[in-house]
């Protein structure tokens, strides 16, 4: 049950760009060490894995500041102007989150970021692709081709990130009262809404259910276009279940990555009224 519902206003650059670096370089942490341990296994350890694990741990790091602050500074800039995103709380858990002003404000910001990086994924990623399809002209790379040598890749992604964004808040507001909200613990600091901590179990089966439902959703969407629901049926199987796991393992572990760090870096701080 809702107690009280707030709009928030505006989100605070430093502690997000702060802690969704601090998360981003400790997810990179983890893919080079995986990469160590394939590589040990494999019998290829070389100055060349070394690197890559460099550019992986510091390519992550260089990006994500500027991604993170980008985002924010557009979500600020965005939701000033449009509808205001209403936050349901029942004590300190988030219990709803409206539905289409948050799906109108991610596309846009989606579609922005899209039309900057066209241009610089075109002329880089053009020349890589033809290299390839001179090598091995396959489908799958004559379909990427076409993707990145299309704008409307631009169009593409204001439309993809709102339907993805409007089920998953959809499906938030759906299961989220079921299993008593988003478990958060909150503190005031300076007028701004801190949080501290979140719960990770409830993140982790409400981030399962979003892309178990949104694999379905795609599944079926790819059957049609297939027209052959039989034929794509384990496909759908495998997005389900996929989406599910997937969701609930990172689900799990952002909130534990959050709750390590916030003490160390400051927790994300929120107006909220």
């Amino acid at each position: 049950m809702t107690d009280i519902v707030k709009s928030l206003k505006r989100i605070d650059l430093e502690s997000i760009t702060i802690m969704g670096t601090s998360i981003n370089f400790l997810w990179s942490i983890i893919l080079a060490l995986m990469l160590l341990v394939f590589s040990l296994n494999s019998g290829i350890f070389n100055i060349v894995v070394v690197l890559l694990m460099l550019t992986i741990v510091f390519g992550v790091l260089i990006f994500s500041i500027p991604d993170f602050f980008g985002r924010a500074y557009l979500f600020n800039f965005l939701i000033s102007r449009l509808k205001e995103v209403k936050i349901g709380f029942s004590e300190e858990n988030i219990i709803s989150i409206s539905v289409l002003p948050s799906a109108l404000i991610c596309s846009i910001i989606s579609m922005i970021i899209a039309a900057i990086l066209y241009p610089g994924v075109y002329l880089i990623g053009m020349p890589i692709i033809s290299l390839l399809l001179q090598l091995a002209p396959l489908q799958e790379i004559i379909l990427l081709a076409y993707l990145i040598a299309n704008p409307l890749l631009i169009i593409y992604s204001f439309f993809l990130s709102f339907i993805s964004v409007a089920i998953a808040t959809a499906v938030f507001n759906l299961i989220s009262p079921k299993i008593g909200g988003l478990k958060l613990k909150l503190s005031q600091e300076g007028g701004m809404t801190k949080i501290n901590s979140i719960h990770y179990l409830n993140s982790a089966l409400l981030l399962g259910a979003i892309l178990a439902i949104l694999g379905l959703i795609f599944g079926i969407i790819l059957s049609l276009i297939a027209m052959n629901l039989m034929a794509t049926l384990n496909l759908i199987i495998y997005l389900v279940l996929g989406g599910f796991v997937v969701g609930f393992i990172v689900g799990a572990l952002i909130p534990i990555f959050y709750n390590f760090l916030a003490p160390k870096v400051g927790g994300l701080k929120l107006k909220l009224e």
